[in-house]
């Protein structure tokens, strides 16, 4: 078998890039340049580039997760009424995150001012769910050490502290994924969910 020459197809490439090359440089020649910038009118900037609502691809969005918001937890006054108290959180600022800054007690300063709380410093989360407006609260076992007005006091700070969220009206507990009774403010142990004014003798004054 014998094999072609190469030189012919070489030299035919050749001579069709040559006159292509031939064809674009008059083109190219034709090309103009501005010596100096030239304003565009707003109008004629594509793709929305001005507007500045618009997220370009790739940048870094809030979705509330980075944002820093002032809630509000109820702790024990020195009268023994309910003490509201201004904590700053960070991130989703859920209600598990208001029951968790509840949970972590006063501040120095509160304590040195005669503010207590009858929640049990447990290494447990209080955590939470929410249907329409009612937040179920699942207690820590340490809640079973509580009696008489410590029960009641913690019961009345969390029912404050909950319903401070927004869309929170009334609130349900269980222990160990039961549903339980809690008492109001006379001891008298009422079927959830509380609001409250099951509570309003405990009110800030």
């Amino acid at each position: 078998m014998r094999t072609a020459p190469a030189s012919r197809p070489v030299l035919a490439a050749a001579c069709v890039i040559a006159l292509g090359a031939a064809f674009l440089l008059p083109a190219c020649a034709t090309v103009s340049t501005q010596p100096s910038p030239v304003p565009i009118k707003r109008s004629a900037v594509p793709f929305g580039l001005l507007d500045p609502n618009r997220v370009l691809p790739g940048a870094a969005q809030d979705n509330g997760m980075n944002t820093q918001a002032d809630v509000v937890i109820f702790l024990l006054g020195p009268t023994g009424k309910l003490y509201p108290s201004v904590r700053r959180l960070a991130g989703s600022h859920s209600l598990d995150d208001v029951l968790a800054a509840l949970q972590a007690g006063p501040t120095a300063a509160e304590t040195a001012g005669g503010v207590t709380s009858a929640i049990p410093q447990s290494t447990g989360a209080l955590t939470s769910r929410t249907l329409g407006n009612v937040a179920t609260v699942q207690l820590t076992n340490a809640f079973d050490t509580l009696t008489g007005s410590s029960e009641i006091e913690a019961v009345a700070q969390i029912v404050y502290t909950a319903t401070a969220v927004p869309g929170v009206r009334s609130v349900a507990f269980t222990l160990g994924g039961k549903a339980v009774d809690v008492p109001d403010q006379s001891g008298v142990l009422l079927a959830p969910p509380v609001t409250r004014s099951d509570y309003a003798f405990l009110a800030p004054s």
